[in-house]
């Protein structure tokens, strides 16, 4: 327990350092810190995917985002949907347990690369991504009410535009371009789907 706590801290600062490095410019030293900090996490998840498994999520989010920011936005698609995939494998495993700040932090983060993918000249995977996020805000509205909240909802209207950019990229999209910008104005016309429970 005391050895979880000491990597779960050590983890977290190597983390706030690699965003720290981002802001300030310094990708490549941020993507060394973050990958260690990734390492440690997925032995802390070995032993404890309930306890453990957001931070893991919030780690390869964070990688992304500097690969991102470090013109690297294949890789960080790549990064990104690894992220997805494990999120969605904590929420099959029934041990996903986050408070309502981190869960909206973190989808506000995956939506964010989402852009990056889109805004990469690449809309196929700009769309994929996009899809996988979509698909993971619509599946906490499903499976987890008692966390869903206004800034989810508009993490879910940002990641449909996002979409609706990158299909109006393609030859073939724009009937599928108006209906995301349509599934988003829809989520921020209804704001009685939230239905937040006290």
């Amino acid at each position: 327990e005391q050895r979880w706590r000491y990597g779960r801290y050590f983890a977290l600062s190597l983390s706030k350092l690699a965003t720290y490095l981002e802001q300030s410019g310094d990708c490549e030293r941020a993507l060394e810190s973050i990958k260690q900090a990734i390492s440690i996490r997925r032995r802390l998840v070995t032993a404890n995917p309930g306890q453990f498994g957001i931070d893991l999520v919030s780690a390869l989010s964070s990688k992304a985002s500097i690969l991102a920011t470090a013109g690297r936005k294949a890789e960080a698609t790549a990064v990104y949907q690894e992220g997805v995939r494990t999120f969605h494998q904590l929420m099959d495993a029934g041990a996903l347990a986050v408070d309502n700040p981190t869960l909206v932090d973190l989808t506000m983060t995956l939506v964010t690369v989402g852009y990056n993918a889109v805004e990469s000249n690449q809309p196929e995977e700009g769309i994929a991504a996009c899809t996988g996020v979509v698909g993971l805000i619509e599946r906490i509205r499903s499976e987890k009410r008692e966390q869903w909240s206004p800034n989810l909802q508009w993490a879910l209207m940002g990641a449909y535009l996002n979409r609706g950019n990158a299909q109006r990229k393609t030859s073939a999209g724009r009937k599928r371009a108006i209906a995301d910008y349509t599934h988003s104005i829809d989520e921020g016309r209804i704001p009685a789907r939230l239905e937040i429970r006290a």
